[in-house]
């Protein structure tokens, strides 16, 4: 399924009062059988997520498996699981959560085996967890009558610094109209807001950079990339759709699962 409004199993009409709030949590780029994977970390996200018990929407963001191979990104990094057990062990995983799994998002490491050898690891994945995958989605709910737009893709190349990156990610997305916007493949963690002016009201337009489960020892030190420790994010959105975000940096909330830099 490719680009489109998609309503699935999750429910779109929210009423919220007081404080309830409607939880957003876009959880990608957890690269399942690298040698870097933070399996440690990606439980705790897990773990985070099921002590929220308010209304959820999850977008699994691309890049859940490495789905790599000698022809496809992997001649100077090995994996250490099977193409299948990677497939098996993502199913597994949210598994528990589909019925709050709004869509996935193709990333580009599943985006080469398409290519390359005609394998949709994404839509195996999807079909079993019942879930929309494509390359890129809007999402439309409503809050309290009011609708909200989100606009989730996987991302494609990489900027250096943090202001770059913000630069990049309002460039690309001038011509989607959303609320927010939820971009993986940077492996960078960074949520920010812009103004906009419609009908004489300012109208905020939300920028989510969502992070990844990798650890630095790997194809970021040999390239010399900029050190973006394992991270996910949540955010909230109230009553009146005002938007909080909490970053989880793993060097934040959890530094005892750190492992040494460069070593």
């Amino acid at each position: 399924m490719g680009f489109g409004r998609i309503y699935n199993m999750v429910k779109t009409n929210y009423k919220l009062r007081g404080n309830e709030k409607v939880y957003i949590l876009p959880i990608g780029d957890i690269h399942i059988g690298s040698e870097q994977f933070d399996e440690k970390y990606f439980q705790y996200c897990l773990d985070t997520v099921d002590s929220i018990k308010s209304d959820k929407r999850i977008y699994l963001m691309g890049d859940l498996v490495e789905a790599a191979s000698k022809q496809v990104g992997n001649s100077s990094f090995k994996t250490d699981m099977s193409l299948d057990d990677q497939i098996d062990y993502v199913i597994k995983s949210f598994k528990p959560y589909r019925k709050d799994i709004v869509n996935m998002v193709q990333g580009n490491h599943c985006a080469r085996l398409s290519k390359d050898f005609d394998l949709n690891v994404m839509r195996i994945i999807s079909r079993a967890l019942k879930v929309p995958d494509g390359n890129q989605f809007l999402d439309t709910f409503y809050i309290n009558q009011e609708p909200y737009t989100i606009y989730t893709r996987h991302g494609k190349g990489s900027a250096a610094y943090a202001h770059t990156a913000q630069g990049k990610m309002i460039r690309e997305h001038q011509h989607i109209d959303a609320d927010m916007y939820l971009n993986g493949h940077s492996h960078r963690l960074d949520y920010f807001t812009t103004p906009n002016v419609s009908d004489g009201k300012i109208k905020r337009r939300h920028y989510v950079m969502t992070g990844s489960f990798l650890k630095y020892n790997g194809y970021a030190d040999s390239m010399g990339l900029p050190v973006l420790p394992e991270s996910f994010i949540q955010l909230n959105i109230n009553k009146d759709l005002r938007v909080k975000s909490t970053n989880f940096y793993i060097d934040q909330v959890r530094p005892d699962l750190m492992e040494a830099l460069m070593k």
